[in-house]
Parts: structure tokens; C-alpha cells; sequence
């Protein structure tokens, strides 16, 4: 029983106190020792001190496992204890951080009155690409806390070696990143010379691809902060963060360039464009809001995303026959699963090893080579394709050549055809010139009313201008409400004519009267702003009339046009519309300045008549217009003498009717 029980108790102790790691033991200098099983960890608000930390140490984690540490993204902070057991055989020890360096990297190494006292890590710091410390070691067990904050993922490669050894490992990775980025240069290089070269804008973006993914390497593994003297914090973040997504960015700009996405896979390129929200979403992130974790896990999401959604498209445009796609195909899947080995890693989800550590450097690197076999295969295919579009051009014209030598004979024939027909043309010439003979008179018939007035304004303005006068907004109404009708007159004058010559059909809808009246009379006003008008509007505002609105303006343009001509400058126009018996009545009564009789009136309405001093100016069209524009209504122009000389002209159009009973109808 009492076994049990202790047994039990054992168990108990086991599950709720941690496992505290054993302290690393230093035994030879020339060895590189790994501090990956000899940890202990917790995750903690990023304000907690080293006394905290230190209170709650029974509460950490060990990790006894020989692989790298990785818990992935948080935006907490990560403390880490370990110990070390120096035999006193060396003093000088070199600890490194092997990965992306964080934002916050403090060590706290226990003293003998048991408190913790932060070391001076900034006198201390070897030249590395990461961050290499001298580490301060007593004789005995050395304690040691470490707070780590970062945007990217907390993976802990922490080493201690000798300056000896440590000289030696760096030696051979500096050999292989100068392999690595000369490989790479070279790519970039000649593939810029081919972009200026051919003036091939594929070639620029595979440059601007590698460029952008090579110099993210480099901040990558602290090139440029160990030999450029750029310190580790929010700067050297994001330039880092923001290369890593151009360098995603161009990558799918080459894909859509490369495949023509938008010709043989349209859906795929708005896809395409859509995955590059993420990264540009990361940009936007990074540049607002740098310490969060944020933008380093939208990339990490995004790469992979982006690369199989890229390898399906290329897929697709293989099977539709794009033959171009064969390297790009093989190209994006060394570049995919590099992408998500290294998200997986990044997210805690797979151990860190070299061969996950260097995943994107890896696949990058045969990425580019198939690219660059890729371009070149496109460029063989392309010209095989323009040498048998040119074999089959040459034939073709040799068929040509035979098809025109047989065909001279019918072409003399058709020349016979052809004489035949100019007699046809020339009639044809012949009546376009009497159209054009009647067009011109109708040219100066409209054009002079509109353009006297322009003048007229131009001519006051400018005497108002000399006398002290600023009338010029009103002067400029009138020109503009002139320049107006002269557009809306140039805009209907081949309308007209082929109304004359009976080829237009007129354009019928329904028009609610009250509106359009006003609109015209606005229209009139503008026009004739220095005459005096008298408008009486008999129409309800539900009377409405299917007529052309616009013939039918026109219309009542010349009336009034004609009314202007005639009559003596400060004489008022009356004009009347009314509404009776389901008929529109348009009527302008004026005093022309010579009494006309009956037989003159009646003459008026036919064309090229005139009874003015003012001949010269006009061509007699205006009535005649009128007339025929009613006649096309199925309505009628009609003049009488009023007392006192005046004269009245009355077209009435049997167009109108109720929209009430419209509506019944």
C-alpha cells in the first residue's frame, strides 16, 4: 500500500513540476556546442521584468529535445534559462544567435548574491551576420536568462564555440553564400544584358525578381548589417520584410508576363492579381506597424499560396498547348515546395534543420536556373513559331501571285464595267453639287442671325468696356446661348436637307409640352436677348404631343427669326402656344416694317421669296422650311393680316393629346 501510494506521489510531482534541463557542459574548445537541449521556456507579456521571470521559473518549459526551438509567431515575448558548467579550461566563449536577429535580444546572467544583472552585450559583439557575443563564464555553473522579441518566428539556434572554431565555421558559409550569390549575379547580370539587348520586358522582371529575392537573402542572413553598419531593429526589419514581398510581387508580374495569363488564362490572372494583395498588404503593414507579427506571417501564407496557384496556371496554359510552360512548370515547384518547407518552418510546424533553414536559398537558386532555361526555350519556340509564320507567309503570296495572274483578265473586264459606271458617278456628282448648292443657302439663311448677334455682343462689350462698364457676364450669356444655337443649328442642318430631299425619317416620341416650351422660350430669349418678347403659354402641365421635338424647334426658330428680320428693333413679338382640340397651335404676330398685302403674304410661304430691303441677307428658305416641317406632322403653316399691319403665322400640328388619357388609352 505504501508503495502505491508512493508511486503515485511521484507520478504527481512529475506531471505538475517541469523538468528542469541540464546545464550544458563544456569539455573541448574546439568543438561547437548547441544549447538546444539544455533549455527552458515560457512565453510572457513583453513588460515583465527579470525578477518576474525569475519568480515564475518553475513554471517554464524545458526542452530537451536536440532540435532548434521554434514556436513559430507571437507577439509576446520569449524567455529562455539555461545553464552552463564551465570547467575553467577556457574563458573565452562566443555565443550566437543563428537566426534572423529580433528586435530584442537581452542576457542576464545570475550573480552571487542570486539576483540577475543584464550583460553588456554591445562591448561585447563579434562581426557575424547574426548576433555573436563574447560570453562572460566563471569557473562552475553559470546561469543565464535571455529575452527575445521579434516580428519573425521565434526559432532559437543558440551555439557557443570557441573564437577559434567559430573563425573556422564562418569560413565555410561565407564560401557558400559567395557561391550561392555569385550564382545568382551572374543570372542577373546576363539577363539584364538580354532585357536592353532585346528589349524584352520578361527579361526585366526576372531581373528585377532575382534582384529583389537576392537582396532579401541578404538581409536575410545580416549582410548588409555587418558590413554596412546598419543596426538591428525596425529599420533593418522592414527592408527586409519589404524585399521579401517585392521579391513575391515581381515573381507573379514574370508569371503573368511570362505565361500571358491574361490571353490564355484570364480567370488565373485575376487570381494572380488578387494573391498580390497579400503582399502588398504586408508592405502596407510593415511600414505602419513594424514590431508585429502581422506581416511576416501574411508573407509566409502568401508565398505558397501564390507558387501553387501560379503552378496550376502554368499547368493549364500546358495543356491548352502553351509549350513555353514546361520549364516554368518545373521552375515554380522547386520555388513551391521551398516556400512551404520554409512556411512551415517559419510557423513551428516542421524542425529546423540546414536543410529547412536554407530552403529558400535552395530552391531559389534552382528556381532561377529553369527560369533562365525557360526564358531561353520561350525565345527557341518563338522563333521557330515567326520561321513557319514566315514559310507559310511566302507561300501564300506565291499563291497570291498565281491567283493575280489569273485573274487579269477578268480585271480587264471589270475596267470595261468600271467606264461604264463613271457616266453613273457623274450624275451622282451632279446632284450632290445641288445638295450642296442648297445645303450653303441654308448655311446663310441660319448662320447669319446667330452670328449678327455674337457681333452685336462683341461690339457692346466693347463699348461698354470704354465707358467704365462691366456688363460682361451678361454679354458673355448671350454669346454663349448664341454659339449654342449655332451648334444645335450645324447639328440639324443635314437632317433638314435630307428632310427636303425626302430621305430622313423623322424621329417621332412623346414630349411633354410645358417643359419643352419653357426650354425654347429660354432658348429664344438668349438668342434675341436685345428684342422684346410677349410669351403666352396656353398648356396644362399634363398636355403632351408626339412630334420630332427637335424639327419642331427648328421651326419655331425661324417664326421667330423670321418675325426679328421684318420687324422695326423696338417692336415687341407676341408669341402664343395653346392647346385646343387635341391640336398644338405654334403662333409669332409681329409688325413687319413695310405693310404687306395678302398676295405678298401668301407668296412668303414658298421659297426664295423675300419682300425686305433686307434681300441681300436672306435667302427665302425660313417659311418654306417651316412649312415643310408641319406638312412632315401632318399639320399646316398659315399667315394673315391683323389690324394696325400686323402679320400672324400659325403652324398647328394635330400631334397632342392628354397624358390622362394616354394613360386609358
Amino acid at each position: 500500500m505504501k508503495l502505491c501510494w508512493l508511486l503515485s506521489l511521484m507520478v504527481w510531482v512529475c506531471w505538475v513540476v517541469p523538468v528542469s534541463a541540464e546545464p550544458l557542459r563544456l569539455k573541448e574548445t574546439d568543438k561547437v556546442y548547441s544549447l538546444n537541449a539544455h533549455l527552458s521556456y515560457s512565453l510572457m507579456p513583453n513588460d515583465t521584468t527579470v525578477a518576474e521571470v525569475a519568480e515564475q521559473r518553475q513554471a517554464f518549459q524545458p526542452h530537451t529535445d536536440a532540435n532548434v526551438l521554434n514556436l513559430g509567431y507571437s507577439a509576446q515575448a520569449l524567455w529562455l534559462h539555461f545553464s552552463i558548467h564551465n570547467p575553467g579550461a577556457l574563458a573565452a566563449w562566443i555565443l550566437e544567435y543563428g537566426y534572423y536577429p529580433p528586435t530584442t535580444f537581452e542576457l542576464y546572467l545570475r550573480g552571487d548574491a542570486g539576483d540577475y544583472q543584464r550583460v553588456d552585450l554591445a562591448a561585447n559583439q563579434w562581426p557575424s551576420r547574426y548576433l555573436a557575443y563574447d560570453l562572460p563564464l566563471q569557473p562552475g555553473v553559470n546561469e543565464f536568462f535571455l529575452k527575445i522579441q521579434t516580428s519573425a518566428s521565434l526559432t532559437m539556434p543558440l551555439t557557443l564555440s570557441s573564437q577559434k572554431t567559430f573563425a573556422a565555421n564562418k569560413q565555410g558559409f561565407y564560401f557558400t553564400q559567395a557561391l550561392y550569390f555569385g550564382w545568382v549575379a551572374s543570372l542577373i547580370l546576363y539577363n539584364l544584358f538580354l532585357f536592353f539587348s532585346l528589349r524584352d520586358r520578361r527579361f526585366g522582371y526576372y531581373v528585377l525578381f532575382a534582384s529583389s529575392l537576392a537582396s532579401a537573402l541578404a538581409f536575410y542572413y545580416g549582410f548588409p548589417q555587418q558590413w554596412l553598419g546598419l543596426e538591428y531593429g525596425n529599420t533593418t526589419t522592414i527592408l527586409g520584410t519589404v524585399l521579401f514581398n517585392l521579391a513575391s510581387l515581381f515573381a507573379i508580374i514574370f508569371a503573368r508576363r511570362f505565361l500571358n495569363t491574361p490571353a490564355h488564362a484570364p480567370f488565373g490572372d485575376r487570381v494572380l492579381l488578387l494573391i498580390s494583395l497579400f503582399f502588398l498588404t504586408s508592405i502596407v503593414t510593415v511600414l505602419i506597424w513594424p514590431e508585429s507579427t502581422t506581416p511576416s506571417w501574411l508573407l509566409s501564407l502568401g508565398a505558397p499560396v501564390g507558387a501553387i496557384i501560379a503552378m496550376v496556371i502554368a499547368l493549364l496554359c500546358l495543356i491548352r498547348g502553351y509549350k513555353q510552360a514546361r520549364f516554368f512548370l518545373i521552375a515554380w515547384s522547386a520555388l513551391l515546395l521551398a516556400s512551404v518547407v520554409a512556411s512551415l518552418r517559419n510557423f513551428g510546424w516542421v524542425d529546423t534543420t540546414p536543410l529547412t533553414s536554407y530552403s529558400i536559398q535552395i530552391g531559389s537558386a534552382i528556381e532561377m536556373l529553369f527560369l533562365a532555361i525557360a526564358l531561353a526555350d520561350s525565345m527557341r519556340i518563338e522563333r521557330v513559331e515567326r520561321e513557319r509564320i514566315q514559310q507559310a507567309s511566302l507561300q501564300d503570296s506565291l499563291a497570291n501571285q498565281k491567283v493575280l495572274t489569273s485573274q487579269q483578265s477578268v480585271l480587264e473586264q471589270k475596267v470595261i464595267k468600271r467606264t461604264q459606271n463613271i457616266q453613273a458617278s457623274l450624275f451622282k456628282a451632279q446632284s450632290a453639287f445641288k445638295t450642296y448648292m442648297r445645303f450653303g443657302a441654308m448655311i446663310s439663311h441660319e448662320f447669319k442671325n446667330p452670328l449678327n448677334a455674337i457681333l452685336n455682343q462683341i461690339e457692346t462689350l466693347n463699348l461698354e468696356r470704354q465707358h467704365g462698364i462691366d456688363q460682361s457676364e451678361k454679354r458673355l450669356t448671350s454669346i454663349e446661348g448664341q454659339a449654342k444655337r449655332l451648334k444645335t443649328l450645324f447639328e440639324h442642318w443635314l437632317s433638314t436637307d435630307q428632310l427636303i430631299s425626302g430621305q430622313l425619317s423623322v424621329d417621332f416620341k412623346t414630349v411633354t409640352l410645358q417643359p419643352w416650351l419653357g426650354e425654347t422660350r429660354e432658348l429664344i430669349e438668349s438668342i434675341h436677348a436685345d428684342r422684346a418678347f410677349e410669351f403666352h403659354l396656353m398648356v396644362n402641365p399634363a398636355d403632351e404631343a408626339v412630334m420630332d421635338a427637335t424639327l419642331v424647334q427648328i421651326a419655331l426658330f425661324n417664326l421667330v427669326d423670321n418675325a426679328c428680320r421684318y420687324s422695326p428693333e423696338d417692336a415687341s413679338i407676341r408669341m402664343l402656344a395653346q392647346v385646343t382640340n387635341q391640336k398644338l397651335s405654334l403662333e409669332v404676330v409681329n409688325t413687319p416694317s413695310h405693310p404687306m398685302t395678302e398676295e405678298q403674304l401668301n407668296e412668303s410661304l414658298g421659297a426664295y421669296c423675300t419682300f425686305s430691303n433686307k434681300q441681300k441677307d436672306s435667302t427665302g428658305l425660313g417659311l418654306s422650311l417651316v412649312g415643310l416641317i408641319a406638312e412632315t406632322h401632318e399639320g399646316s403653316l398659315d399667315a394673315h393680316l391683323l389690324d394696325e399691319g400686323k402679320v400672324r403665322f400659325v403652324m398647328c400640328l394635330p400631334v397632342v393629346f392628354n397624358s390622362d388619357e394616354a394613360r386609358r388609352i
